[in-house]
């Protein structure tokens, strides 16, 4: 059989469960370094878990 294997890279929010890829419509990324800096850029940290952008506002907000 050939053919080849990809990977792809994709976070999801460790409270509301968003996934960046579908939630956020960004697509998946091939590369780590790149996901991750542009998921910086968007919004997305870690705060004793990984946040989506939402989660971040709420949590500044006092909701969370």
């Amino acid at each position: 059989m050939k053919g080849y294997i990809d990977t792809y890279y994709d976070l999801t929010c460790s409270v509301c469960a968003k996934s960046r890829s579908t939630d956020y419509e960004m697509g998946m990324e091939t590369r780590k370094d790149i996901l991750l800096k542009h998921a910086h850029s968007e919004g997305w940290q870690c705060i004793d878990k990984l946040l989506c952008p939402d989660c971040v506002r709420r949590k500044r907000e006092g909701e969370c």
